[in-house]
């Protein structure tokens, strides 16, 4: 939110307000530098997140694997609870949703010139017909860091999380083909059999 407000700001929007087609460019411009920076950050900030669920058990203690001075379902453990949770509802699985319902509202127009330059980073990679696959390969990605955080590390549930997600992935891009070229599905089908083995 902070990084999104700071584009805002930061944009030439208040010095082209008096110009309503400037501002109009400019303002999809902040839109879409923000869908991107949403995207890069999503994975490493819901990690991030994830990662204070992630506990490990030491002579009967149950500690915080990323701070082991803090001892987790305790006091301190406990006042950070309520703003991680508000991270994962409302950036970890509220970004997909977001994503998804904008690009559902708007399917008809995504062809148009202005809907494009505005929301093109999140759909312009795929097919007309899978416009929405960003949304899901964020879900995607989210089960994979909660298998990471949820299972013991190394454990035979972990792996078999892990395994089950990528083959979900991997029966979801066959099943849909989400990318317009043989090449760009071939190679995406690639990387998701190596992640299946």
């Amino acid at each position: 939110l902070l990084v999104m407000v700071m584009l805002l700001l930061w944009t030439p929007w208040f010095w082209a307000r008096w110009r309503k087609q400037e501002t109009d460019k400019v303002m999809a411009s902040c839109y879409r530098d923000s869908f991107i920076i949403v995207l890069l950050l999503h994975p490493t900030i819901s990690g991030e997140a994830f990662s204070f669920f992630r506990c490990r058990t030491i002579e009967g203690t149950t500690y915080l694997m990323a701070d082991y001075s803090l001892q987790c379902y305790g006091g301190d453990w406990g006042a950070f609870l309520v703003l991680v949770a508000a991270v994962v509802i409302f950036f970890s699985l509220g970004a997909p949703i977001m994503i998804a319902r904008t690009l559902h509202k708007r399917s008809k127009d995504l062809e148009k010139e202005e809907v494009r330059e505005l929301l093109g980073v999140l759909y312009y990679l795929y097919r007309k017909e899978c416009y929405w696959y960003e949304a899901v390969n964020m879900v995607f990605k989210l089960m994979l860091w909660s298998a990471l955080v949820f299972f013991e590390h190394g454990s035979e549930m972990q792996l078999a999380t892990a395994m089950v997600v990528n083959v979900i992935q991997l029966v979801a891009h066959v099943h849909f083909r989400p990318f317009g070229g043989k090449e760009a599905w071939l190679m995406n089908l690639l990387q998701l059999c190596a992640l299946v083995l």
